[in-house]
């Protein structure tokens, strides 16, 4: 009896991660797809040059984003999840976690107001730095709102808010940029009125009015939920500095042209990183909720639910990566105009980064789980620290390429970091053997591909298959279980 409910218990874990992961498949997914075939609207109606400065000012409001937030979408999510304690009351009271963070981030929004004719002042920037200010208020308030409502576990509503946003971001989108030809206004008003508009959606939907209830936020509420957010800036600051500081920098040392080429490119592996975070907004959910239990057995179990989801998100990401590399001159042909079409040569370096950032993503969700906000923003100061340098070292020489080059060696060593330090914490299957030989297999494909000796295509046809090969075993074993969980129809609540 015991063992059934044992394994009842297993199948009800991977059971709600499926059903939460197709949930956010079709509804988060599928809608973000859309927007990147946006990318032959952007690359026709936008020169290389409005390409490149749109993306900074994008860029630049998801810098400034947690710093005038506090950091609180994460913590939003994390103290809002139905947690309890031992005598099984609430751990936190959701309406206080929610209505203070909605008070700080309005807060923050209005500081930031005040500071508009400081960022008018940065060079590039000059009269779009309202759009900047608007951007940072509505991506906030909705990531406040879309947060709560994951964390009470209204799923549906969660992935049907995305498939708005993302219809929204195309309808203003054609309507500004092919009916008014706005340009850079255009581009970035559309994300600005989505979210504005979404988060309209979902407080008439979810009643968030009823849950704003600023009586009942409590002092020591306020201090866990800022104890937890306030050191993820610094890690999101340094995620920043990974994943865009090099787009500055290419602006900078080499021209807005030579980044637009650079930005169009870095769209491509977006597809895996979309993926991924439709995923890992399901995994948080899962990691969280089964974190129950601090015995051995009870750790056990967690352990080996951590390293079988980690085994088939490895095996997936690597099998991805190697599809994107061998396909990268045919993407750059459908998805790019003529004068972009040149930014397929950045591709494959750009892919076998983006395997690494995920990989740093997945181990990341050990800290989210476990409150150790500050070792997931050491463990990115390392990588941040590293890309810097290399990006003022590579980018002179090599101009994109070298830009791209830093940024995977930044993502491999944040990778390498945590992959020790995750451990200290959940012990479960780390993949290395898999991970370093699939990785080597990439990392020669890229080059292949990238540098294209003859019988570049058949080589590269063979690496792929070879890095399919190496996952063949858990992809097989994943999609097994996936098929008995669904022919005996218990992929529990």
């Amino acid at each position: 009896m015991e063992e059934e409910r044992s394994s009842r218990g297993q199948r009800g874990k991977y059971g709600r991660l499926l059903k939460n992961t197709l949930i956010l498949t079709v509804g988060t997914f599928a809608s973000k797809l859309l927007v990147f075939l946006l990318l032959p609207l952007y690359t026709n109606y936008l020169t290389r040059s409005e390409y490149g400065i749109a993306d900074l000012v994008a860029n630049l409001a998801n810098f400034l984003m947690p710093i005038f937030c506090c950091g609180l979408a994460e913590g939003v999510l994390r103290f809002s999840l139905r947690e309890t304690r031992e005598d099984g009351t609430p751990r936190y009271e959701r309406k206080a976690v929610f209505s203070a963070s909605l008070l700080i981030t309005l807060g923050g929004g209005l500081l930031l107001l005040l500071l508009l004719p400081l960022l008018c002042e940065i060079p590039s920037l000059g009269s779009y730095g309202i759009l900047v200010v608007l951007y940072v208020i509505s991506a906030n308030l909705h990531s406040i709102a879309a947060e709560y409502v994951r964390a009470c576990e209204r799923t549906t509503l969660y992935a049907a808010q995305g498939v708005l946003n993302t219809s929204l971001v195309i309808a203003l989108n054609l309507i500004l940029l092919l009916g008014f030809d706005a340009g850079v206004y255009g581009y970035v008003l559309s994300v600005i009125l989505a979210d504005f508009l979404t988060t309209v959606f979902l407080t008439v939907s979810a009643r968030l009015y009823r849950e704003f209830a600023p009586r009942t936020i409590r002092k020591e509420t306020v201090r866990a939920l800022l104890r937890f957010s306030l050191p993820l800036i610094p890690g999101l600051l340094l995620w920043w500095v990974i994943s865009v500081s090099d787009r500055y920098l290419l602006t900078w040392m080499v021209g807005s042209e030579e980044n637009g080429l650079y930005v169009a490119a870095a769209k491509i592996p977006t597809i895996m990183t979309l993926l991924c975070t439709v995923f890992l907004t399901a995994w948080k959910t899962s990691a969280v909720t089964e974190d129950g239990g601090s015995d051995e057995e009870a750790k056990g179990r967690k352990g080996a639910f951590y390293g079988n989801v980690y085994r088939g998100f490895v095996a997936l990401l690597f099998c991805a990566a190697a599809c994107i590399t061998l396909f990268s001159k045919l993407f750059a042909k459908i998805l790019f105009s003529a004068d972009f079409y040149i930014a397929w040569q950045y591709i494959p370096i750009l892919t076998i980064g983006t395997v690494f950032y995920n990989l740093s993503r997945f181990l990341g969700s050990v800290y989210f789980v476990k409150e150790k906000s500050l070792r997931s923003s050491i463990t990115a100061a390392v990588a941040a620290a590293v890309n810097v340098v290399l990006n003022l070292l590579l980018i002179p020489r090599f101009g994109a390429f070298g830009a791209a080059g830093a940024t995977f060696v930044a993502y491999l060593i944040e990778y390498l970091v945590r992959d020790v330090d995750a451990q200290r914490e959940i012990r479960f299957s780390a993949q290395r053997l898999r991970i370093y030989g699939c990785g080597i297999l990439l990392a020669a494909e890229v080059v292949v591909v990238t540098f294209a000796p003859p019988y570049w295509i058949a080589a590269s046809a063979v690496l792929t298959a070879l890095i399919l090969a190496f996952s063949m075993k858990p992809l097989f074993s994943m999609l097994n279980g996936l098929l008995k969980m669904i022919r005996s129809k218990k992929v529990y609540k």
